[in-house]
């Protein structure tokens, strides 16, 4: 219902530029920009559901996207950014990340705090703080790790300058997920941390499953079991309770490695087949490639080499398609790993090189770290 008054506006307002155009100038103002204005911002409301919605399509984020580039062409300048944000998003999360810089980088550059900061009032949060998060996500997936950190380090400024909780807990749960892809366990713990501190006492429950996930991840990483078990049980069960499906597929990918790291491989595969179900349900794409690599660490715990290389093999291949090359490093590490231990040394060292080979900077993260070590680690043939 909600995409079909998106459609709706959007046929309407087309009918009404072609009206303008015959009428002129003073009938656009009375009736196209105030029309297109409005429908921007329905947009802003509707579509970050319609995107976490369990049983979206891909053809209905198309759908959404063809109008919501419709009503750019009409919309006041000053709500241009919302709908590119928007479309920035869901390009993203489509696994994307190509696609979603230019909407996310024409946000960023029509930012002006002074201006916009009451846009707050009118979509929920401030557009140039989540421009901010999502340029860290999309250069961190692309592989350009110092950017990513920049836009990371400039959206929680900006986001505790404004003091709104909402955008806050927006760029701490995005910034999160950026460390912990980069295997940064502290960082990600700090952030959560303060993200679950924010959320709790401001009644957010969205963020607060997320941050309690994240930071149950952490504490799962740093080897404290039970206290992340249950951190983990309590994030889970406020997503289900809210009904949270943005991002699922990814944090199910990431709890699964580490569950299996601490030998429960029966629940990390079941999360995972949850997973894959997810994916074709929902199309949200931007973790696939994670969900094959953490599929082959659990294939790993339970002694299927063959298995797991097939699926470390599947998430280069998915990466590579979405120029993804941060989750590339991650299944082609995990790969040249298991290579190295099968004495397959050779292409152990060939894989990386050219992996790595392909990144300009980011050498102290802990994911390029881990590559480099191993590559240096490799004895010469």
């Amino acid at each position: 219902m909600s995409l079909q008054l998106i459609e709706r506006g959007a046929q309407f307002l087309a009918r009404a530029v072609a009206d303008a155009r015959i009428l002129g100038r003073q009938r656009r103002l009375e009736l196209v920009d105030p029309l297109a204005d409005h429908l921007a911002r329905l947009a802003e409301r509707i579509l970050p559901a319609a995107l976490g919605a369990r049983h979206h399509r891909p053809v209905r984020f198309a759908v959404a996207r063809m109008h919501l580039e419709r009503c750019q062409l009409f919309v006041s300048p000053g709500h241009l950014g919302g709908v590119d944000i928007l479309l920035g998003i869901g390009e993203f999360l489509q696994g994307r990340p190509r696609a979603s810089e230019p909407y996310v980088q024409r946000a960023l550059e029509s930012w002006k705090p002074e201006k916009h900061r009451s846009h707050i009032f009118v979509y929920g949060q401030e557009p140039g703080v989540i421009a901010h998060s999502m340029a860290a996500l999309n250069n961190g997936w692309l592989g350009r790790i110092d950017d990513a950190l920049r836009f990371a380090g400039a959206a929680q400024v900006v986001a505790r300058e404004v003091g709104h909780p909402l955008t806050l807990a927006y760029t701490l749960a995005s910034v999160g997920i950026l460390y912990q892809v980069l295997g940064e366990v502290e960082r990600t713990e700090h952030t959560a941390v303060e993200l679950v501190a924010l959320t709790k006492g401001h009644k957010l429950p969205m963020w607060l499953a997320w941050g309690r996930t994240l930071h149950g991840w952490a504490l799962l990483e740093r080897g404290e079991r039970d206290r992340g078990m249950a951190e983990i049980a309590l994030g889970v069960a406020g997503a289900e309770l809210v009904r949270s499906g943005v991002m699922k597929i990814h944090f199910l990918s990431q709890l699964a490695e580490a569950f299996s790291k601490h030998g429960i491989v029966q629940v990390a595969h079941d999360m995972l087949e949850q997973g894959f179900e997810l994916l074709e349900e929902t199309g949200e794409r931007v973790s696939e490639a994670e969900l094959h690599r953490a599929r082959g660490v659990v294939h790993l715990a339970a002694d299927a080499a063959d298995e797991a290389e097939r699926c470390f093999r599947r998430g280069i291949e998915v990466a590579r398609g979405q120029e993804a090359l941060l989750l590339e490093l991650r299944s082609g590490t995990a790969l040249a790993r298991l290579w190295a231990g099968d004495d397959r040394v050779a292409d152990a060292k060939v894989l990386l090189d050219e992996i790595t080979g392909r990144f300009r900077d980011g050498w102290e993260t802990p994911v390029l770290l881990g590559a480099v070590e191993l590559r240096k680690a490799l004895p010469a043939s």
